[in-house]
């Protein structure tokens, strides 16, 4: 087995606004850690996992976090809510999870992930 993902970060100019943007979102618990940086613990008892690949029309590569949320369509409602918005709605991937993405209030690009029902 190779070496897992055992951290992500999330930076933008207002990190205030940012972890209160998570929390609320997501119920992500914090705690600070320096001044504006706060450590974020998202599940106590799931690994985080990830992929690499190539996209048709993207010219400059780019870094996803995807979030697992119970029901996608409720999240975006509240993202949207909380000044996030919606960059692409629920979709199905072939054999995998239903996703969709958005842009948190500073633009950065996070994915939303909804597995399907066994």
């Amino acid at each position: 087995m190779g070496d897992p993902v055992a951290y992500f970060e999330i930076l933008g100019l207002d990190g205030p606004k940012l972890r209160e943007f998570y929390t609320s979102a997501f119920g992500w618990k914090t705690e600070p850690t320096m001044a504006a940086y706060w450590h974020v613990r998202t599940s106590p008892d799931r690994p985080v996992e990830g992929g690499v690949g190539s996209h048709a029309g993207i010219e400059a590569g780019h870094v996803t976090v995807y979030v697992e949320v119970e029901d996608l369509d409720e999240s975006l409602a509240r993202i949207e809510s909380l000044g996030g918005r919606i960059e692409q709605r629920p979709i199905d991937v072939p054999g995998g999870a239903r996703i969709a993405l958005f842009l948190d209030p500073e633009g950065h690009l996070i994915g939303l992930q909804q597995a399907r029902p066994s």
